[in-house]
């Protein structure tokens, strides 16, 4: 989940002009063909070919659960949290966080040319904070939504000539929303093109056309309903008469109507009007989604996460695709396993084993002792990743990348673009020139927790 001033890796083309190369910036011209081939990385770091890139063979690892375990059984209450009587918003000096972080210096917008103050200034007006949570009311996403940290779709880029900078990387993306999640609206921008809401995970502005209230009825009728997990990215869901209605994501979730020997017949809100929804029943084809909680065995591990090693690198959930936490988050929700949104705070949840201190072969010997995979997770400052057992001798991790850090002979910080879902060791890229151990995912790795265990 997107942080103020985490830093990541660079590499922004436009048309066909290179326009920041990780050692220097060259506007409007083209880089030597040299540079430009090293800095596309044409070539995939070797774990990619020394390590499967399908969950199959890492499954017999797992330990298979025979009985749904007490963690499995309270996503729905953090799901419908926003829609609770007694559910009481952030106060505004902790959601108007990004406008204190994010100002004129080092802000840069959709050109690479830096944001003006009046800028700024129109995004403040547009806010309009003195009407926050004048509206409170419970509402629901329409379709997949990006909550931007700004009542805007433009993006916010620092020093894009920077390596971990730059595109991908709009610090106005705060995450994504999947289609038909409980949302509570807090108030409308100046305008009313915008709308500030809060998730059970996140918070930011939506646009107003893309959410509709639910009344204290469709809440409980919701409510009283089983979750259906959705399995597969980018599914097309149709109504019974084939209107489009949305695209389905691994880890989104929809009330249970009916068991059918074919499918689900589920509950689905469409826009009545302008602000209100309407409830529709949908159909879901058997093989596309799952009852919540799955049990947590091979066979489901497999349906869950072999489509999602398919997906590209989405800052923030940017252009329907995944960053490092959401794919953490995705990945257990149909398992009912419920984890907050960015990897900090997922790290935090069960039993937590501190690995500050430790050497890298130290580290190796504890998670190989004590790492249990499928169950455990591992973390280092602004990324997490799953530890998926031992193979060939090696932890090996699955985890959603942007880039490979490297360090130039005259010092200068680069990225090796990796840029999607992977399967790796924790050395991933050390046959990459400008690879320095202290820079590896495992020399950086700060603890593990145990995800499945009561702390």
């Amino acid at each position: 989940m997107p942080f103020p001033f985490r830093r990541h890796t660079l590499f922004l083309a436009l048309g066909t002009a290179l326009l920041c190369c990780f050692s220097g910036c060259s506007i409007g011209t083209l880089a030597p063909p040299s540079a430009t081939i090293k800095d596309c990385n044409r070539d995939e770091p070797e774990d990619l070919s020394l390590f499967p890139q399908e969950i199959g063979p890492y499954l017999a690892n797992a330990k298979a659960r025979k009985a749904v375990l007490p963690v499995q059984r309270g996503y729905a209450s953090h799901f419908y949290s926003v829609w609770d009587e007694d559910y009481h918003p952030e106060p505004l000096t902790k959601v108007k966080w990004p406008f204190e972080v994010y100002t004129p210096e080092d802000a840069y917008g959709e050109n690479l040319r830096p944001l003006a103050q009046s800028w700024f200034y129109a995004m403040m007006r547009e806010a309009a904070w003195n009407g926050y949570n004048s509206v409170a009311a419970r509402a629901i996403a329409l379709k997949r939504l990006d909550l931007r940290n700004f009542p805007t779709r433009k993006p916010l880029f620092h020093t894009p000539c920077a390596a971990g900078e730059g595109f991908p990387f709009d610090y106005l993306q705060n995450s994504a929303v999947f289609a038909n999640e409980p949302l509570y609206l807090s108030h409308y921008s100046k305008s009313g093109a915008w709308a500030y809401v809060l998730t059970s995970y996140a918070t930011g502005w939506v646009p107003s056309d893309s959410i509709a209230r639910v009344n204290a009825a469709q809440q409980k009728r919701w409510r009283s309903r089983p979750l259906l997990a959705l399995l597969g990215d980018k599914n097309v869901v149709h109504t019974s008469r084939q209107d489009y209605l949305f695209g389905s994501d691994t880890g989104m979730l929809l009330p249970l109507e009916e068991t059918r020997p074919d499918g689900y017949l589920v509950d689905a809100a469409i826009a009545k009007g302008v602000r209100k929804t309407r409830i529709i029943h949908i159909p879901i084809a058997k093989d596309a989604a799952a009852a919540v909680p799955m049990r947590f065995d091979r066979a489901n591990l497999q349906r869950v996460i072999a489509p999602m090693l398919q997906t590209k690198y989405g800052w923030g959930g940017l252009f329907r695709e995944r960053d490092c936490s959401s794919t953490i988050r995705d990945i257990f929700a149909p398992f009912g396993i419920w984890l907050p949104r960015n990897s900090y705070q997922q790290s935090q949840v069960g039993r937590v084993v501190s690995l500050k201190g430790m050497d890298d072969e130290a580290k190796l010997a504890l998670i190989a002792r004590e790492g249990k995979p499928f169950e455990t997770l591992l973390y280092l400052k602004g990324h997490i990743v799953l530890y998926l057992g031992h193979y060939n001798g090696e932890p090996a991790v699955l985890h959603t990348i942007w880039g490979i850090k490297t360090v130039q002979n005259n010092a200068t910080m680069g990225r090796h673009i990796v840029g999607k879902t992977v399967i790796s060791s924790l050395r991933f890229g050390k046959e990459l020139e400008g690879y320095t151990p202290e820079h590896s995912l495992l020399h950086k790795l700060e603890s593990m927790n145990f995800i499945l265990e009561e702390r």
